[in-house]
């Protein structure tokens, strides 16, 4: 594997696990711990075992007739997001909602003095 691939899937894997909790968190105050860890967890590990399954475990089967939906390796990030949001927005309304020193955070974070 290239540097440059290794570096563009550790950023994908970036991107997929830290940057949509962040985003939830500041623009919706009923996302919980509790939602954001358990969808962080689930986006990481389905995107990284499709990169490390395609990448190293069976480089030859690294074409677009075996990918998911045709999505490369490189791109499947897009899917991890998906089940990271959707984990993460289903867990914290089945779950109890953030302390109230979280959401007036949250306010101070979206409307900074």
């Amino acid at each position: 594997m290239h540097k440059v691939s290794l570096i563009k899937n550790c950023y994908v894997l970036q991107i997929n696990t830290r940057l949509l909790c962040v985003q939830l968190y500041i623009f919706s105050k009923r996302v919980n711990s509790s939602g954001a860890i358990i969808g962080m967890i689930s986006g990481l590990l389905f995107t990284s075992s499709y990169i490390i399954f395609f990448k190293f475990i069976s480089p030859d089967l690294n074409f677009s007739e075996n990918w998911f939906l045709g999505i490369s390796p490189e791109g499947i990030g897009v899917v991890g997001m998906i089940i990271n949001f959707t984990l993460a927005v289903l867990i914290s309304f089945f779950t109890k909602p953030p302390p109230n020193h979280i959401i007036r955070l949250i306010d101070n974070v979206r409307t900074p003095e």
